[in-house]
């Protein structure tokens, strides 16, 4: 460094190995905040993406998942965990509206801050556990990161939460 506090640059750093370059390998955490399509080697369990069709929904939960009239309506995923061998993640899509098919249920609470990206969720978003699916790639590369959910962000709700605090 010169002693003007500009970098100066010789023939030894220029040729160095030392690089302060951000790759996602090394510095995942420092490059989530400003991802949008992830690929499915980064991913990890808790994250949220936004934009999957309701008609692929439809199809990859065989029928499960309720597609709109809308052509081009679309739902959150969210990640739950690795599939073995890295070969993918198993998702499940999520709703604002309650899951009234299941006695027990969990969702993101609305107000929650996402980690990486800052992202607030503006309503209660219900995770349909019970429609997941493994997510194909290319699926994976056309929905768009939103951030990791918070365990604390996680509420359980239904019939078994309720008898629990009687």
């Amino acid at each position: 460094m010169a002693k003007n506090g500009k970098q100066r640059f010789d023939g030894r750093s220029f040729w160095s190995d030392k690089t302060d370059t951000l790759t996602a390998e090394k510095d995942l955490d420092k490059i989530l905040g400003s991802a949008v399509n992830l690929p499915l080697r980064y991913w990890k369990p808790g994250f949220l993406f936004f934009g999957a069709s309701d008609h692929i929904l439809f199809d990859l939960t065989e029928g499960m998942f309720p597609r709109k009239r809308a052509l081009h309506g679309t739902h959150p995923v969210y990640s739950l965990k690795k599939l073995p061998d890295g070969v993918g993640f198993k998702v499940c899509p999520c709703s604002s509206k309650r899951p009234f098919s299941s006695s027990l249920y969990r969702y993101i609470r609305k107000g929650c801050r996402l980690r990486y990206t800052g992202y607030e969720m503006d309503r209660n978003s219900y995770l349909l556990e019970k429609l997941h699916f493994p997510i194909p790639s290319e699926m994976a590369m056309r929905i768009r990161f939103k951030g990791q959910v918070p365990e604390r962000c996680i509420e359980t709700a239904g019939q078994a939460s309720a008898a629990r605090t009687r």
